[in-house]
């Protein structure tokens, strides 16, 4: 049963040897308070982080290869203050790595890398952004493009772009979509849909994308409300087989960490209001995932509060959310608009940013969070459903 507050002024506990799928497997340790970047496929799971020693800044990328974990590999990339990173699956195992770094000019930009399946930079580091760049959302398309999203150019009213990424890694022409925008969020639909998300003057705005023609922006409902001293940390999309959500992760003034979230149907043009992300277990029954997690307890819309919500990509039946409770580190699940299920997968782990998810073909998940410690760096942790891996 989860307890209904956080426990507060305590130090984070030390990483659990094993989660509720089975060992917890150490990445690495790194001066970082977000989860590794992370890219999953039929035979490999690749997580990315920035590093650092005395010779100065790197990125760092590693495999783990049906329950062997490779070398850490430092990338022959010259970065300045990197943050951000994502990892998106390409053709024949190469990867696109997407990052966001000061330029030599010092103006902050979006830059992407294309790495072979050998680890190694075929290309990169290549200016995704031209001008400033803020925030970024990306995602793959059925011909292993990938798209990117960004808002930057003007600190004061930020213009909102959108630029495709061929599979060699070359950024094709840019599009405008929206001006004083920000935060944008991407998802792709399996019928190859990308639904574009973004804030623009206190609305929650969509606009769906069809073979990289852009349609009419909509606005879908108020954002969530930001006072003073509130920091909105990330906007984030998923979908289950009919509808679409975002999640906003905030920490309030007081130092509180909230998360809200909206829904509606794929096809709507309005959604109902924000709400705070709050679950109840429902003691006794059980739900069906559609992963291999095995059955989770049934849940509903309640007041014991989720916390650095992470959409699982891709769209399933349900929608996976890894999500920090009271009582730890889980996924919560969601479908038609509403909570539906609750797993907790690693107890007393207390994160300081979201985790990662993703699934392979097979429909296990893997789940990565940076585990912070009083004593040294946070540690870069991973946790499976793919049990055949980690025997």
């Amino acid at each position: 049963m989860l307890v209904t507050a956080f426990a507060a002024c305590q130090p984070p506990p030390e990483p659990a040897r094993r989660s509720v799928w089975g060992e917890i497997v150490a990445l690495a340790q790194a001066e970082q308070s977000s989860a590794p970047a992370l890219s999953v496929d039929s035979s490999r799971v690749v997580a990315g982080w920035i590093g650092a020693d005395s010779a100065g800044v790197h990125q760092d990328i590693r495999q783990w290869i049906d329950g062997s974990l490779a070398s850490a590999t430092v990338l022959p990339l010259p970065p300045a203050h990197p943050y951000a990173q994502t990892l998106t699956a390409g053709q024949d195992g190469w990867l696109h790595l997407l990052w966001l770094d000061a330029a030599a000019d010092g103006q902050t930009q979006l830059f992407s890398a294309l790495i072979t399946a050998q680890m190694t930079v075929e290309r990169g580091p290549t200016p995704v952004s031209d001008e400033l760049a803020l925030r970024y959302a990306v995602t793959a398309d059925s011909s292993e493009r990938v798209w990117a999203a960004w808002s930057g150019r003007l600190l004061s009213e930020p213009v909102l772009s959108l630029r495709p990424i061929d599979p060699a890694g070359r950024p094709q022409p840019p599009q405008q979509v929206a001006t004083n925008a920000d935060y944008p969020a991407l998802v792709r639909a399996n019928d190859g849909t990308l639904l574009l998300f973004w804030l623009e003057r206190g609305q929650l705005m969509q606009s769906a994308i069809h073979n990289g023609l852009i349609d009419t922006p909509v606005s879908l409902s108020s954002a969530v409300y930001l006072g003073a001293g509130d920091r909105l940390h990330s906007l984030s999309a998923g979908v289950d087989y009919a509808h679409a959500y975002i999640f906003w992760n905030v920490t309030r003034a007081n130092g509180h960490p909230e998360t809200w979230f909206a829904a509606g149907a794929i096809e709507a043009a309005a959604w109902a209001q924000p709400t705070q992300l709050q679950i109840e277990v429902l003691d006794g029954s059980t739900f069906e995932t559609g992963f291999n997690t095995g059955s989770t307890a049934a849940a509903a819309p309640g007041e014991t509060p989720l916390i650095w919500a992470a959409p699982l990509a891709g769209q399933y039946t349900v929608l996976p959310v890894a999500v920090q409770s009271p009582d730890g580190l889980g996924l919560v699940y969601l479908s038609s608009g509403s909570v539906v299920g609750y797993q907790t997968v690693v107890s007393d782990a207390r994160l300081i940013a979201p985790p990662a998810l993703a699934a392979d073909r097979q429909r296990d998940l893997y789940l990565v969070w940076a585990q912070p410690s009083p004593h040294s760096a946070a540690d870069l942790l991973l946790t499976t459903t793919h049990h055949a891996a980690m025997e």
